[in-house]
């Protein structure tokens, strides 16, 4: 993910507030993220334990298509790339920082999708005319986001003022009764 993936230091990455090394060449020392001995490939099971969620979890976001598996055989784990952790890690913050359902995070991570696939176009294609239609279509595609965004952070400041309000009209009821009690 481009504009919302979590951070990282020196190579490795922190997904879910887990700190994931980088991969080396050297297959002497196996590591959790190993997969099927795949570069990049993880087990269901292995996505499920660095990210804290469950294995049901990580199917109904795969149905309702806010995830990806890379194969599913029939009677066989799903493997999912690596990839998978940094968009389970921008779902969680959407959903917790911003209180975002899944629909909306759905709705957030298609204009995230059309960004990147656009800026991969962009790179591809040298046709200034081509170019010039993928930059408007990426820069109306962020500015959804960046609408959903602010569209929630309203929200969210129209809520806290409605606590704030709230808490003073208690704070003016606890003077009231001192006042009478004093009395």
């Amino acid at each position: 993910m481009a504009v919302l993936e979590g951070s990282s230091v020196g190579g490795s990455r922190t997904v879910s507030g887990e700190n994931i090394p980088p991969k080396t060449g050297d297959d002497s020392g196996s590591t959790e993220l190993e997969g099927d001995n795949e570069e990049g490939i993880l087990r269901i099971g292995e996505v499920t334990k660095v990210a804290g969620l469950t294995a049901r979890t990580l199917r109904y976001w795969e149905e309702i298509g806010l995830i990806s598996p890379i194969d599913h055989v029939e009677n066989r784990e799903r493997r999912y790339s690596v990839a998978v952790l940094e968009r389970i890690d921008v779902i969680r913050r959407l959903q917790e920082v911003l209180g975002l359902s899944l629909s909306e995070v759905k709705a957030v991570l298609e204009q995230e999708d059309r960004l990147v696939e656009l800026i991969s176009r962009y790179r591809k294609d040298l046709d200034s005319g081509s170019r010039l239609v993928m930059l408007t279509e990426a820069k109306r595609a962020n500015e959804e986001i960046v609408r959903r965004l602010d569209e929630r952070l309203s929200e969210i400041g129209r809520f806290r003022m409605e606590r704030v309000e709230r808490g003073q009209r208690i704070e003016a009821l606890i003077d009231q009764m001192l006042r009478d009690i004093a009395d």
